[in-house]
């Protein structure tokens, strides 16, 4: 008996006082009171990564419709730029061909230059031969004789002279006028009585120091005022006593 009663009294002294309670009570309620503030916290921070994640979203979104629009103009400009690139193409074929048919024109245009520059060679050739023989038939024929052959010959010259214009070669105009060294040059010089036994045309008064009176080979020019040939002529010469 003695025995278990000392066995209660020792469970008796076992257990905790008020005291130790109350402290340890007061230990789980602070505890509790940590663990709710770090519950709030934790709310705290789950409802902020909520929001980041709302406004990450957002984000992805905006960047996501952005990158759709990047895509889609990237597409468009690529497509624009492949049908100006297309249109570049077709431009550079169309001048190709151009250059291409030009230089086709020009080496023709240059082998008719040749052509027409040959045959004007040829005619200028043929008025020379005209214009001499004319000069040999004034001294040596009869009146009669002499004027026919002079009028026809004159005849061939003139039309010799309008097949070179219709070609576009000009004859230069001398006869008349004072002497140009850019048109001619001068290959004898007469006085004023020869002059106007070669011009039974023109007054004395008329003839002036330089004056073409004979045109001994004709010149000949292009539209442009390009010198073919310049022609060789005969002027009046100046004389010491001419006022």
């Amino acid at each position: 008996m003695n025995w278990k009663f000392w066995e209660v009294k020792k469970k008796r002294d076992e257990r905790p006082s008020p005291a130790v309670i109350s402290e340890q009570l007061a230990n789980i309620a602070g505890r509790l009171d940590n663990l709710e503030a770090f519950l709030k916290s934790s709310q705290q921070q789950v409802y902020h990564i909520d929001g980041q994640l709302v406004q990450n979203a957002g984000q992805l979104t905006e960047t996501a419709a952005q990158v759709q629009k990047l895509a889609r103009l990237h597409y468009k400009t690529g497509q624009e730029t492949q049908s100006k690139l297309d249109r570049l193409m077709t431009g550079i074929k169309k001048v190709q061909q151009w250059q291409e048919q030009y230089l086709q024109e020009t080496v023709q245009l240059q082998l008719k230059e040749k052509q027409i520059t040959a045959l004007a060679e040829a005619v200028m050739k043929q008025l020379d031969d005209i214009d001499y023989i004319r000069r040999v038939l004034k001294d040596e024929l009869q009146d009669d004789a002499r004027d026919n052959w002079r009028q026809m010959l004159e005849q061939w010259a003139v039309r010799l002279v309008q097949a070179l214009a219709e070609a576009g070669i000009l004859e230069i105009d001398l006869y008349g006028k004072s002497f140009d060294p850019r048109w001619a040059e001068a290959i004898a010089t007469v006085t004023r009585a020869e002059a106007l036994k070669m011009c039974t045309d023109t007054d004395a008064d008329a003839l002036l120091p330089y004056q073409v009176v004979e045109v001994t080979r004709r010149g000949f020019v292009t539209p442009e005022g390009r010198i073919l040939r310049k022609a060789q002529v005969i002027t009046v010469q100046e004389e010491d006593n001419y006022v």
